[in-house]
């Protein structure tokens, strides 16, 4: 059978159910495996591809039985050759003309951290395929299947699950009431990602954040999951790493029964003994020690490993001593000066209004039981504060003073879609209509509060409202910095207490939340850990979708996990990311003798390219630019750029929006100049700025001869 031929056999099979990219993938390495070989490089082969495996019965490269169409001999008589010579066997007609050079059996592979790395035999790059496109084991039999009809493939196995030896040992868990629980050792998951980078961002020690949330694990029954997650904050683009998980109908009922194996494996790698000296971990013979940054949670989880009353209570502040007032049948939290907790005080439980019966499991722990629980801002702001005002504005949820009228609400969804062709390819998502509002996701919620809220409400909401709506607009955006200063630290502080305080004048007596009090404590959580996208809970929520991901029926969802983890450590491709200080380019549309040039390039994380999305960037003179060409140049990458003559701020609510770097820009100057691309400070955002006049559904100012644009950096992280 020819490559055509097996490649149409394999895209036919309707009960594969692949998807394409699946397809593609798996049909990339059987086209890698079966690729041509000349006659002159046969011998060459041959002499290099000497094992010590001897194969009986084969002497040639075809038999009696069939038709010799095969050019290549073999004069094997008793001497080791590899298993598979040629792809001609005795038992089939095949006319080919394709050799194999590589054997089946599993190469070694070599760690990144040693420097050096061995090509993976195709059985190995198979394997990972399966892993990485996440086939199923039915799927993967019938793959194997077909490719063992082709005599290349005849010693591949039979079951998908010893090609990605898959753990036939029985898959031990606990019990925690109601449901059950199965830990993953700390400690070689640490190793096994720390493994997998490069030696370059090794550290002298590991500062380790660790995640505890809920989610449903289906639509169709009640059962849910509680994982428990660690990162490692000070090695580069570090990814999630999973420690345990519990599944049940509800969840936890004890937290110190659910958190009780993590605590000791925590306790165990940080004890002093005759292999850890001081504690750690330990990796190529060296000892590494770790640190204890925080615990990330959102309200309900943070609730329930600190052992306090809920959210809805009346104490519910893990920060300070504040006391709800009932309202309209809900508790709401008004002021904002109230007297603050102590590590001490907590763990000695005083407070019988706050803290349920029993400690927290994280008392016994080397930290500081508040200073190091913050609270994160993905769920508290994002989710939490911008989903209840934009729920304000467009539905009048709180009150009917601040609902917007429907002509307003028009103007600022065809504001947002026309954003669409603007907005950056940093995000995730462009904006959606204020009509899917309650469908936002966080990510949306983000770039509303950063970027795009204060250019869409312009000269809608009403100006008491709009002034409040910056000062969390300001105060969100300093925080998110990693170099604000203290003075805009301070100032962010200053934002959100008027915020808070003027917030129940504004929206109504229950506007004032849980999480509308959480904002008094978000900056001294920046002092404590710095910038919010450090602490916060983006990097564990996209790595949620892989517990639903990999528990591929309903029986027993824990074991299929477990399982699924132990494929993917030791078959999983590792991620290769580019380091941020290295430089690649894409999209070559003009290659003539003097220069290249080309339409994307990325460097030091920031990706820049001469469509309207990612053209705008900020210098470190100032100056705001819009990209027209990329060039090398005696092997040199340069921008062309345009600079906007004029800069001016767009808002001055005591700190002037140029501050922040936000501007109102306009007259792009006909000049091209080139410059490094160590001159650029920041990608920006870049918005058409609608006045308060311009309030009809249509993009005018993009028919003048000079629009104005509000061009904002971005500034928030997404390797976080």
């Amino acid at each position: 059978m020819e490559v055509m031929e097996l490649k149409s056999s394999i895209s036919r099979k309707s009960l594969y159910n692949l998807s394409v990219r699946q397809r593609s993938r798996v049909m990339f390495e059987v086209k890698n495996r079966l690729r041509y070989r000349s006659k002159d490089n046969i011998a060459d082969e041959r002499n290099r591809d000497v094992q010590n495996i001897s194969i009986p019965l084969v002497t040639e490269c075809g038999s009696s039985t069939n038709n010799d169409n095969c050019n290549y001999k073999c004069d094997a008589q008793n001497i080791s050759i590899p298993l598979v010579t040629e792809c001609v066997s005795s038992t089939n007609n095949y006319n080919c003309n394709y050799t194999c050079d590589a054997t089946l059996e599993d190469d070694a592979v070599v760690s990144s951290f040693n420097g050096t790395s061995i090509e993976p035999s195709f059985r190995d790059r198979l394997a990972s395929c399966f892993v990485d496109n996440n086939l199923t084991h039915i799927q993967g039999n019938n793959i194997l299947s077909l490719l063992r009809t082709h005599p290349c493939f005849f010693t591949l196995p039979k079951d998908v699950r010893t090609l990605l030896d898959t753990p036939h040992t029985r898959v031990v868990t606990s019990d925690v009431e109601p449901g059950e629980y199965v830990h993953f050792d700390l400690e070689a998951g640490i190793i096994q990602h720390l493994s997998d980078i490069p030696i370059v961002s090794i550290v002298n020690y590991l500062e380790l954040d660790f995640n505890i949330d809920g989610c449903s694990l289906d639509q169709s029954s009640n059962n849910q999951i509680w994982p428990i997650q660690c990162r490692i904050v000070n090695v580069q683009r570090a990814r999630p790493i999973v420690v345990g998980i519990y599944k049940g109908a509800q969840k936890p009922c004890d937290p110190n029964t659910y958190l009780e194996k993590f605590i000791a494996d925590i306790t165990r790698i940080m004890s002093a003994d005759i292999t850890r000296i001081n504690g750690g971990i330990n990796f190529h013979g060296n000892k590494v020690p770790i640190r204890l940054r925080c615990f990330i949670a959102d309200a309900p989880a943070r609730a329930f490993i600190l052992n306090h009353r809920s959210h809805v209570s009346s104490h519910p502040c893990s920060k300070c001593k504040v006391s709800g007032i009932r309202c309209e049948g809900r508790y709401v939290f008004n002021g904002i000066n109230h007297s603050l907790r102590t590590n001490e005080e907590y763990v000695r439980c005083v407070d019988e209004d706050h803290h349920k019966e029993g400690k927290s499991p994280l008392s016994m722990l080397p930290i500081g039981i508040i200073s190091q629980t913050p609270f994160e801002y993905m769920h508290l702001v994002c989710l939490g504060v911008m989903k209840k005002m934009l729920s304000a504005w467009v539905c009048g949820k709180y009150s009917r003073l601040s609902k917007l009228s429907g002509r307003s609400i028009s103007i600022m969804c065809a504001r947002l879609n026309n954003l669409k062709k603007y907005c950056p390819s940093d995000f995730a998502r462009r904006p959606r209509s204020l009509n899917m509002c309650s469908k936002y996701k966080a990510t949306e919620f983000r770039q509303f509060l950063l970027y795009t809220g204060p250019v869409v409400t312009y000269g809608l909401l009403d100006e008491r409202l709009y002034k409040h709506f910056l000062f969390l607009h300001v105060a969100i955006r300093i925080l998110v910095s990693n170099s604000s200063s203290r003075q805009f630290l301070n100032f962010a502080e200053l934002a959100l207490q008027k915020f808070v305080h003027r917030s129940d004048t504004l929206y109504g007596p229950t506007f004032n939340s849980y999480n509308i009090h959480g904002l008094l404590h978000l900056t001294d959580d920046v002092r404590h850990f710095g910038g919010l996208d450090s602490f916060s809970a983006f990097p564990y929520e996209n790595n949620m979708s892989i517990f639903r991901k990999y528990c591929r029926k309903p029986g027993l969802p824990l074991q299929q996990f477990f399982k699924r983890m132990k494929e993917i450590e030791i078959h999983g491709t590792v991620d290769a990311r580019a380091i941020d200080s290295s430089i690649r380019v894409s999209a070559l549309y003009n290659n003539n003798s003097n220069c290249r040039q080309y339409r994307k390039i990325k460097f030091n994380g920031i990706l820049l390219s001469i469509d309207v999305r990612d053209n705008c960037c900020i210098l470190h003179n100032g100056s705001i630019c819009i990209v027209c060409n990329i060039v090398l140049d005696n092997n040199l990458y340069r921008l062309a750029v345009k600079k906007f003559l004029q800069v001016e701020d767009f808002y001055d609510i005591g700190v002037l929006s140029s501050a922040l770097q936000t501007y109102i820009c306009s007259t792009l100057s006909s000049e091209i100049l080139y410059i490094n691309l160590d001159e650029v400070h920041a990608k920006c955002y870049r918005m058409p700025f609608w006045n308060s006049t311009s309030m009809d559904n249509n993009d005018s100012d993009e028919e003048d001869n000079s629009p104005r644009y509000v061009v904002a950096a971005i500034v928030h992280s997404e390797k976080a």
